[in-house]
């Protein structure tokens, strides 16, 4: 049950959390909902020997606000073309850089000492003081200053698709079935 508390549920303390601070931090209000309210609508469902968070009938409307909240936040912050647009500039730039380090992988070692053998070896100052230098001197020199002084690339080509999902199993009708 814990593990759904925190962050393997559509609605956890995870995503409660980082929808109020970026939200907040961005200065937005599309990812504001009424935690209080949220919070009251959990119970705790014991099904045999293991206990699942679910959600009162009577919280379906806080249940909606979140997912509007969410929806909200990741339409026009997330997914913002400013913020798209600058993502694929740092992705550019570090794919071009030649200071991108690479972890091998030990079968042995678990997800916790990788992380902790990636922060001893790269701490922040030598991050200032080389991998920065390098990228900034690199080829990735004219990316970053455009980064620096706002010259956001542009979006030239947009294209929307959209698929129809039926399922003709469930369709009866033969007319139904020829005219789709």
């Amino acid at each position: 049950m814990l593990g759904s508390i925190i962050s393997s549920s559509p609605i956890d303390a995870d995503r409660m959390d980082y929808l109020l601070r970026d939200s907040y931090f961005s200065g937005v209000k599309y990812g504001i909902y009424d935690y209080g309210r949220l919070l009251m609508s959990f119970i705790p469902v014991k099904d045999e020997n293991n206990v699942y968070l679910a959600y009162k009938e009577s919280g379906m409307d806080s249940i909606l606000e979140f997912a509007n909240a969410r929806s909200g936040l990741y339409s026009q912050v997330y997914f913002h073309k400013t913020n798209r647009a600058l993502s694929a500039m740092l992705n550019k730039a570090c794919s071009d850089s030649d200071t991108v380090n690479v972890i091998s992988l030990d079968s042995s070692d678990t997800i916790i000492d990788i992380m902790k053998n990636f922060y001893r070896n790269n701490p922040d100052k030598k991050f200032l003081e080389h991998t920065l230098k390098n990228v900034l001197n690199g080829p990735s020199k004219e990316i970053i200053n455009d980064i620096v002084n706002r010259n956001v690339w542009k979006k030239i080509y947009e294209k929307n698709t959209h698929f129809l999902m039926l399922d003709f199993q469930i369709i009866h009708s033969k007319n139904t079935k020829r005219n789709i």
